[in-house]
């Protein structure tokens, strides 16, 4: 009766070491927190099948290599400013409620990259670019009424 027991186990180890987690060793994991600060540092755990990020501006490239769902509470309010890769042989990615803004300076980069036969599921998913600060930008209120001082002496 023990060696039954005793192959059972072995087996079940084996099979379990074989195919990896079980659904059960899934997790929901938030960010930011003091376990994953990043939404990076949650891709990286594989345990982290269901990654939901809190409101506000993350300035992070984020490397996506595994199935997964990123979630963030909308896309008016959850922005990752940054690139997001997706790629890897039968990847696919759940994206929602986000958007994905590169920084006027990053174009001609784009936002959001598949490579291979990686797969995006989008779901209230944003694409473009952001303008954080107009001050920066010369010509934000326009050529007429600017400061040009800062780049030249002559004043239009």
């Amino acid at each position: 009766m023990k060696k039954v027991n005793y192959v059972a186990f072995v087996s079940l180890l084996g099979a379990f070491l074989l195919f990896g987690a079980s659904p059960a060793d899934c997790a929901t994991c938030n960010v930011p927190s003091a376990s994953y600060p990043s939404i990076q540092s949650a891709v990286d755990v594989i345990n982290c099948t269901e990654i939901v990020v809190a409101s506000g501006s993350f300035f992070e490239n984020v490397a996506i290599g595994r199935t997964l769902e990123i979630r963030g509470v909308s896309s008016t309010t959850t922005t990752i400013i940054g690139k997001v890769t997706v790629g890897g042989s039968g990847t696919k990615a759940t994206l929602k409620g986000l958007t994905i803004a590169v920084l006027p300076e990053d174009i001609p980069h784009d936002g959001l990259v598949v490579v291979g036969d990686a797969e995006v599921i989008p779901d209230d998913l944003v694409i473009g670019t952001t303008d954080l600060d107009p001050a920066d930008h010369i010509f934000s209120d326009g050529f007429e009424s600017g400061d040009t001082t800062m780049w030249s002496n002559t004043v239009p």
